[in-house]
């Protein structure tokens, strides 16, 4: 859409599992933006601007990307990647502090991310 207002210029749908920022490609002929799979897997995908279907420009294998910018040239793209986990402690009896005495259970997580 022009700066100015009124009609877009071009509009089209992004992949499902889009994360994180929409920039524009250094050549300016499309956006690109980060992508997770459903094993966790993220992956820096371009959208050609011109209509034709989206392509992945990375190709990790693990981790999930956190975010990413190109370099000045245009040449190179850095991407900041790893890992997030979540790990739940149930105690059995606690002190008069609040420390645990035992834990029963470790790394439970209910589905949507409740503490369990």
């Amino acid at each position: 859409m022009p700066s100015t207002g009124g009609k877009a210029l071009r509009q089209f749908d992004v992949l499902p599992n889009r994360e994180g920022s929409i920039r524009f490609t250094p050549d300016g002929q499309g956006v690109a933006h980060a992508v997770t799979d459903e094993h966790g897997v993220g992956n820096i995908w371009g959208q050609p601007l011109g209509g034709d279907p989206a392509k992945a420009l990375t190709d990790f294998k693990a981790d999930k990307i956190f975010d990413s910018v190109w370099w000045r040239d245009g040449r190179k793209l850095a991407v900041s990647r790893g890992r997030t986990s979540r790990d739940v402690g149930l105690c059995g009896s606690t002190t008069r502090t609040g420390d645990c005495l035992g834990t029963l259970v470790t790394g439970a997580v209910a589905r949507g991310g409740a503490k369990i």
